[in-house]
């Protein structure tokens, strides 16, 4: 069993060499076969860092574009990629760039997968009962992530307490069937990834993990990203209703672009 690791990265010289060699480094410790790919959009000394760590790590690769794909396409873009390559056995998933996930939990989230077969995937979690948070977020991101999980929660009926922690790990077998339903490619992308899990009828398993709070740095914008995921959210469920089934993808298409410029 092999694991490949997608990492979406866009201007991340300052934290990027450090998430890759944690994750490198534990998983050697555990003795778990790993495969990470980075999928940069970057503009600033990304991408020669990452070639040059890989240059010493044959298990590193990097994919460039030119053209700013959002986080979901950039993951969708390495899930494709990992696919092709991956056995039947094998788990595919992602993890953010700030390593707000330590390796560690993810390594714990794998084991867990690999012990319960009935369970298709694993994602990362920061509010459940044994979660903890590490460092201070700030109030109006933890109201803004509450009140985005209860919107997710009324509109699709998904039990999870946080569909958007950056970490998720998926049985191949599944994820090649999930993956061409996906539509959303911005920061809702998690929201597409667990309906359409739950519509293929996959179960998954809501992880607790210890989470680091990553402040510096961050790409999060509230004022501009938030109103973008709730309007992205409010339009993939429409889309998915009989209103949708009307709505010409040409029309669907113009307003997701426009709500992505924002």
């Amino acid at each position: 069993m092999k694991v490949f690791l997608i990492i979406p990265a866009y201007n991340e010289q300052g934290r990027i060499q450090n998430t890759l060699k944690f994750y490198v480094g534990v998983f050697k410790d555990e003795g778990i076969p790993l495969k990470i790919i980075v999928v940069s959009e970057s503009t600033d000394k990304t991408n020669r860092i990452i070639s040059n760590f890989a240059l010493k790590h044959s298990n590193v690769s990097l994919i460039y574009t030119k053209y700013r794909l959002g986080k979901g396409g950039a993951i969708a873009l390495g899930f494709s990629k990992a696919l092709k390559v991956a056995s039947e056995k094998d788990i595919v998933g992602f993890v953010d760039a700030d390593n707000a996930v330590y390796a560690s939990e993810t390594v714990s989230m794998i084991k867990y997968l690999q012990q319960h077969k009935e369970f298709s995937g694993v994602i990362a979690s920061r509010y459940l009962k044994d979660s903890s948070i590490i460092g201070k977020m700030q109030l109006s991101r933890r109201i803004a992530s509450r009140a985005y999980n209860l919107l997710v929660r009324t509109l699709f009926g998904l039990g999870y307490s946080d569909t958007q922690c950056g970490a998720k790990i998926f049985r191949k077998k599944a994820l090649k069937k999930i993956l061409p339903t996906l539509s959303i490619m911005d920061m809702s992308f998690d929201v597409n990834i667990l309906y359409s899990a739950s519509r293929l009828g996959f179960k998954l398993k809501e992880f607790p993990i210890k989470y680091r709070q990553v402040n510096e740095g961050t790409k999060l914008v509230m004022r501009k990203q938030i109103p973008q995921m709730f309007v992205a959210t409010l339009g993939f469920r429409l889309s998915r209703s009989r209103i949708g089934s009307v709505v010409p993808d040409s029309l669907k298409g113009y307003i997701y672009n426009k709500v992505r410029k924002w």
